[in-house]
C-alpha cells in the first residue's frame, strides 16, 4: 500500500546517504554524459545480495525439487506476462511527461519482449505434462507486490523502470547459469531431462541487452537526481526480488507438507463405511 511505499522511501533515503554504491555520485565527473557507475555498482550490489537468498541459496546445496521448480517457473511466467503491460504503461507515462525519446525506447522494447512468456509455458508443460494449465492462483504475494511496485513507480517516474530492467537482465545473465546447472544435476540423477528455455534463452538475449541498458541510461539521464532515483529504485526492487526468491521455497515446502499423507486420517473405505 501507499504507506508501505512511503516507509520504504524514507528508509531508502537513509540508505542512499550511506550506501557504498552511491559513493561515486558525489565524485562523478560533471560532463556532457552522465556517469552511470553508481547505477552499475548498485546493480552489482543487489545481485550479490540476491544470490544468497531463498531459492538461489538452496541451489548451492542441492538440485531443486519439482514443486520448487514449478513455483519458480509459474511465477516467472507471471513476471514475463506483466512485461508488456509495464512497457505499455512506461510508453504512456513517458509521453505524458514530455519524454518522447524515452517513450519511443520503451515502445521499441515491446516488440523485442513479445512472446517470451511462451517459453516458460512450454517449460512448465515439459515438467508437468501437456495437461498443465497455468493459473493465477500460483502467483505468490511477493511476485504481485514486485510487479505492482513497478507499475506504481512507472506512473510516477517512467525513467526508473530502466533500472529494474537492467537489474532483472543482469541478474539473469549472472545467476541464471546456476539454475541451469541445478537442472542438469537433477536430470542426471533422475535420468529425466528437465530444461528451462525461458532461462537459457534469456541468458543469451540479456547479455546484449545489459550493455544497451547502460548506454540508454547515459542517453536519458539528465541530472544527478535522475541517477539517484534510479539507484533508489534498484535498491527497493532488490528487496521485492529477495522476498520473491524466499517465498518460492517457503511456498513449495508448505505445499509439500500439505500433500503428505496423514497416517491418522480415515481412508476412503472407512469414509465409505459411514
Amino acid at each position: 500500500n501507499d504507506n508501505h511505499i512511503a516507509k520504504n522511501r524514507i528508509q531508502t533515503s537513509h540508505i542512499l546517504k550511506n550506501h557504498p554504491t552511491i559513493v561515486h555520485l558525489d565524485h562523478a565527473p560533471h560532463g556532457d554524459i552522465m556517469n552511470s557507475l553508481a547505477i552499475k555498482n548498485s546493480v552489482a550490489n543487489a545481485i550479490s545480495q540476491i544470490k544468497d537468498v531463498g531459492l538461489l541459496q538452496v541451489l548451492k546445496t542441492r538440485p531443486l525439487e519439482i514443486s520448487e521448480l514449478q513455483s519458480y517457473l509459474a511465477n516467472i511466467y507471471y513476471i514475463l506476462l506483466q512485461t508488456q503491460p509495464c512497457l505499455q504503461l512506461a510508453v504512456g507515462a513517458a509521453n505524458l511527461q514530455g519524454a518522447e525519446d524515452l517513450g519511443q525506447y520503451y515502445h521499441d522494447k515491446i516488440e523485442e519482449e513479445q512472446g517470451h512468456h511462451k517459453w516458460c509455458e512450454e517449460d512448465l508443460k515439459k515438467l508437468l505434462g501437456d495437461h498443465y494449465r497455468w493459473s493465477e492462483v500460483e502467483v505468490l504475494d511477493s511476485t504481485r507486490a514486485l510487479m505492482n511496485f513497478q507499475k506504481k513507480s512507472i506512473v510516477r517516474r517512467p525513467l526508473v523502470y530502466l533500472g529494474y530492467m537492467t537489474l532483472a537482465e543482469q541478474m539473469t545473465v549472472e545467476l541464471g547459469p546456476a539454475v541451469i546447472a541445478s537442472l542438469k544435476r537433477r536430470s542426471t540423477e533422475n535420468q529425466t531431462e528437465v530444461s528451462v528455455s525461458c532461462i537459457s534463452n534469456h541468458i543469451e538475449l540479456d547479455k546484449e541487452h545489459v550493455s544497451d541498458d547502460y548506454l540508454m541510461m547515459e542517453k536519458f539521464i539528465q541530472s544527478r537526481e535522475d541517477e539517484i532515483e534510479i539507484v533508489e529504485h534498484v535498491i527497493q526492487s532488490t528487496e521485492f526480488i529477495k522476498a520473491f526468491f524466499t517465498e518460492v521455497i517457503e511456498h513449495a515446502r508448505s505445499k509439500n507438507r500439505n500433500e503428505l499423507p496423514n497416517p491418522y486420517a480415515p481412508s476412503a473405505n472407512q469414509l465409505a463405511d459411514h
